[in-house]
C-alpha cells in the first residue's frame, strides 16, 4: 500500500479489534474519559476478529475495593459484531453505560456489503463508506453503548 507524505503506516495482526478513544486534541487522557470511542476492526483471513476494553475510572482504587470496573469483549464473526462484559456480574462500572461507539471501521474487506445492518434497539439500514483501495469500509454515525444491557449476555452490535 502507498502512503501519501502525511500518512503513516502501521502494522496491526489481522484478527484484532482496537478500541480506540476519540480524544480529539485533548492534552490529558483523563479529561477525554467520557469521550466516544471508535473500533478499528482488522479482519483475519478468515473475515473474523476479537478485541477487549478495559474500562474504569482511572484515578481512584474503587476497581479494586468497590469491584467498578469492566471488561468488554468485541467479536466480528459471520459477518455480525458482537460484544460482552466478561467480568462476573460482581463487577459493575456504571459510567460504561454513557459511553458510545460512534464510528466502526473495517479494514481487509475485499468487496463492498450491499448494506450495513443495525441490530441495536430498532433494526435499520446505516450509512456507510466502502474506500476499495484501502480495502476499509467505515460505518459512522452510531450512537451505542460500549457494553451490553444484560450482564454475561452477547448483544449483537451490526
Amino acid at each position: 500500500m502507498l502512503l501519501e507524505n502525511s500518512e503513516f503506516g502501521m502494522f496491526v495482526r489481522g484478527g484484532s479489534i482496537l478500541p480506540i478513544k476519540m480524544h480529539r486534541g485533548a492534552l490529558s487522557l483523563l479529561r477525554t474519559k467520557m469521550n466516544p470511542i471508535r473500533l478499528d476492526i482488522y479482519l483475519s483471513t478468515e473475515g473474523t476478529a476479537t478485541g477487549r476494553l478495559y474500562l474504569d475510572d482511572g484515578e481512584s482504587f474503587r476497581y479494586q475495593r468497590s469491584l467498578e470496573q469492566a471488561l468488554i469483549e468485541y467479536e466480528f464473526k459471520d459477518n455480525k459484531l458482537t460484544c460482552k462484559n466478561i467480568l462476573d456480574s460482581h463487577y459493575k462500572y456504571e459510567a460504561a453505560q454513557y459511553l458510545k461507539i460512534v464510528e466502526v471501521n473495517f479494514y481487509g474487506m475485499y468487496r463492498p456489503p450491499s448494506r450495513v445492518k443495525s441490530t441495536y434497539r430498532r433494526r435499520q439500514y446505516l450509512d456507510f463508506e466502502f474506500i476499495e483501495t484501502k480495502q476499509a469500509l467505515n460505518v459512522k454515525n452510531l450512537n451505542y453503548p460500549v457494553d451490553s444491557d444484560v450482564r454475561s449476555q452477547t448483544r449483537t452490535i451490526l
